[in-house]
C-alpha cells in the first residue's frame, strides 16, 4: 500500500492533526510508577491504534522499525513503539513469529522462510528484542486466517499465488494464517510435482487426498493449454502477416513457406484446442459428481433428521392407526349423546302453545294488580307519624307541612296495640 493511501488514513483519525496532541502520543512513555492510571490509557490506546492501522493495510507481522515507518506523519515517527510493543507483548496481544510458528507446531519450513529471511536481511541477530524482529498481531491473524476458511473452506487445493492475489496479504503472513489453521487441523499443504506449494482449507478435518491432487493437476494443464492456446494464435497472426508482407515483395517461396508454417501453427492450435475442452468436460464432470454427492448427502441427512424425529415424539404407525380408532369410537358416542339430547328437545316443543300462551296471560294479570302495602310498610308509616307528632319543633321535610292533631299518650297506646295486633 503506497504512503499517501496511509497518509490520507492518517488524516482521519483527529488525534494526529493537532501538533501537541500528536507529540505527547508519539512521545516516549513516562514511567508506569508515576501515572499507573494514565500509563494503562495510553498503552490501550495504542493498542487500539495499531490493530486499526494494520488492519487497514492488511498485515497480520511487522517489526517495529517498520511500524515506527509505516505511522511517520507530518515528519515525526513514534518514539515510544518499542515500549508499546513489548506491553503488547506481555499482555499476548502481540507475539514474536518465533514464539508463534513454534507453539502453532511448525518449526521448520515456515520458520526458516518467515523468521529466518527477513531478520537475516537486516543482518541482526536472531533472538533479542531489536527492532527488526519480527511480532505477529494475534487478533488479525485470527481474523484473517477465518476469513480464508470462510471463502476456501471445502474446496480444492489452491495455489499461494491465488492466495496472494484474492486476499491482499503478502506469503509470509499467508504462511501464518496458515499455520493457525494448521494447528486445529482446518488447513493442509502439498508440495505438486512442478514444484509449486498448495493449501487445502477445510472445516471437517478432512487431509489432502489424491482426488485433490488430480484436480489441481488437471487444472494447471488447462491453464498451460490456456498460455499455449494465445501464444500459438499470435503466432500464427504474426506469419500471416509475414506471408503477405513477402507476397508484396514478389517473394513467393517465402510467402509459400510462412503460410505452411501458419497452417502447421493452425493444426498445432486445433489440438490443444481439443485437449483443453476435452480436460474442461473432465473437471464440469468432476465438478457435477461433488454436487450430486452434496445432494445425496443432503437428502440422507434429510431423512435421519426426519426418523430421529418421528422416533423421538414417539411417532409409529401403530400409534397413529390407534389414535384414529379412538377418535372415531370418541365421534360416534358423541353422534349418539347428540341424537338422544335432539329427542328431549323435540318432547319439550310438543307442549300445547295455547296452554302456555293462557299461562303467560294470567301471570301478566297478577303483575298488573294494584299491590297493598305490607305490614313492615305500614308500620314504618305509622312509626314516621308518631315521630312527627313527638317532635312539633322540628322543620318538616315538605314545604308546605300538614297540620297533625298531637295524640294523647293513651291514644299512641291504643294506635301501636292496633298495630301490634296486626303483625301478630
Amino acid at each position: 500500500m503506497s504512503s499517501k493511501k496511509v497518509e490520507a488514513f492518517l488524516d482521519t483519525l483527529p488525534l494526529l492533526q493537532d501538533s501537541k496532541s500528536r507529540g505527547v502520543f508519539y512521545a516516549k512513555l513516562r514511567p508506569k510508577e508515576s501515572d499507573p492510571e494514565g500509563y494503562s490509557k495510553k498503552v490501550q490506546t495504542w493498542s487500539d491504534f495499531i490493530y486499526r492501522i494494520c488492519n487497514y493495510v492488511n498485515r497480520v507481522s511487522f517489526s517495529a522499525n517498520e511500524l515506527s515507518s509505516l505511522l511517520e506523519y507530518k515528519g515525526l515517527r513514534p518514539e515510544c513503539i518499542e515500549q508499546i510493543l513489548d506491553e503488547l507483548e506481555y499482555n499476548r496481544e502481540v507475539k514474536s513469529v518465533e514464539d508463534f510458528t513454534k507453539e502453532q507446531g511448525w518449526g521448520g519450513w515456515l520458520f526458516d522462510n518467515v523468521v529466518k529471511k527477513p531478520i537475516l536481511s537486516f543482518a541482526s541477530p536472531l533472538r533479542g528484542k531489536t527492532p527488526q524482529r519480527k511480532l505477529v498481531h494475534l487478533k488479525l491473524v485470527e481474523e484473517r486466517a477465518e476469513k480464508l476458511l470462510e471463502k476456501y473452506g471445502d474446496k480444492k487445493l489452491v495455489l499461494i499465488e491465488e492466495l496472494t492475489n484474492s486476499s491482499g496479504l503478502s506469503k509470509e503472513d499467508l504462511e501464518l494464517c496458515f499455520s493457525f489453521l494448521r494447528k486445529s487441523k482446518k488447513a493442509h499443504t502439498t508440495i505438486l510435482e512442478n514444484g509449486q506449494k498448495a493449501f487445502k482449507f477445510t472445516r471437517n478435518g478432512e487431509v489432502i487426498n489424491d482426488i485433490d491432487t488430480g484436480i489441481m493437476h488437471l487444472e494447471l494443464t488447462l491453464h498451460k493449454l490456456e498460455e499455449q492456446k494465445l501464444k500459438l494464435e499470435a503466432e500464427i497472426s504474426k506469419t500471416r502477416l509475414q506471408a503477405l508482407e513477402y507476397k508484396k515483395k514478389s517473394n513467393k517461396s517465402a510467402a509459400l513457406l510462412h503460410m505452411k508454417r501458419m497452417k502447421n501453427l493452425e493444426g498445432v492450435l486445433n489440438k490443444r484446442l481439443g485437449s483443453q475442452h476435452t480436460i474442461q468436460d473432465i473437471l464440469d464432470k468432476i465438478e457435477d459428481a461433488h454436487s450430486n454427492a452434496e445432494i445425496i448427502r443432503a437428502y440422507e441427512l434429510g431423512a435421519q433428521t426426519i426418523k430421529t424425529t418421528t422416533e423421538k415424539l414417539g411417532l409409529s404407525k401403530e400409534r397413529v392407526d390407534g389414535v384414529m380408532t379412538d377418535l372415531e369410537e370418541v365421534f360416534a358416542d358423541q353422534r349418539e349423546i347428540d341424537d338422544a339430547m335432539k329427542i328431549g328437545t323435540d318432547l319439550i316443543n310438543q307442549l300445547d302453545d295455547p296452554d302456555l300462551e293462557d299461562e303467560l296471560a294470567n301471570l301478566e294479570k297478577e303483575i298488573s294488580k294494584p299491590q297493598q302495602d305490607s305490614p313492615a310498610t305500614k308500620l314504618a308509616n305509622e312509626l314516621d307519624k308518631i315521630k312527627l307528632i313527638s317532635a312539633p319543633n322540628q322543620s318538616p321535610v315538605a314545604k308546605t307541612p300538614e297540620k297533625i292533631t298531637p295524640l294523647t299518650p293513651n291514644e299512641e297506646d291504643e294506635v301501636i296495640r292496633k298495630l301490634e295486633a296486626e303483625f301478630a
